[in-house]
Parts: structure tokens; sequence; C-alpha cells
């Protein structure tokens, strides 16, 4: 924060991933929806992003998020979702050819733009 107390930051959009092998991203994910979290899950490394805004940068919130974010990655690491939640629909979205889901993207984009 500057002299003023408004938020400073390098980067609006902060990326992270798992290097542990047991750990699915996307199941981490969904354990933090469940708490009240809206990341976006990335493919092409497995990653989530979370947005810094005004909403998310006081430092009570940043430690609420950094509290579930631990509680999260130890019911993921015990979890075996098999393949379950989000996680399946990113497995299945990286199995089908890139045509449709290329074209299905920009009739989406077309959409949401007009």
């Amino acid at each position: 924060f500057d002299e003023n107390g408004v938020p400073t930051v390098d980067a609006m959009i902060v990326c992270f991933t798992t290097a542990v092998a047991t750990i699915n991203v996307y199941t981490l994910n969904d354990l933090l929806v469940k708490k009240g979290w809206s990341l976006n899950a990335l493919q092409y490394p497995p990653c989530l992003h979370l947005c810094c805004t005004v909403r998310t940068l006081p430092e009570s919130v940043q430690n609420k998020f950094i509290s579930d974010l631990k509680d999260a990655v130890s019911l993921a690491h015990s979890s075996n979702d098999g393949g379950h939640g989000s996680a399946a629909i990113y497995g299945m979205a990286s199995s089908m050819p890139a045509g449709p889901v290329s074209d299905i993207m920009c009739c989406y984009t077309d959409i949401q733009l007009e």
C-alpha cells in the first residue's frame, strides 16, 4: 500500500500450479470453489490463476486465501477424486481434436462480444 492506503501491485494475476504429483490442480480448484474462491483453471501446463483486485488485496483476505489454500492442498493431497469435477472436464477437453474446440470457442466469443 502506498502512503494514501492505495494498494500497489506489480501484477494483477497470480498463477500457480503444484509440483507434487499426487495433487491434481483441478481438484484443488474444486476445493477452493467450495470455500467461496473464484479462480480460473488453465491447461498446458495445468494451473490456476487468481486475479488480484481491490476485493482480494486486503491483508485479511490474503491471509484467508492462504489458510484456505493450505486446507485445500491437504485435502487434495489425501484425495483420489478419480478424475471427477473440473479435472474430468479438462481431461475430456484435452482429448478432443483442436478444430471443433477452436470452432466452439470462436462461436462463444462472437456471441459474447455482440
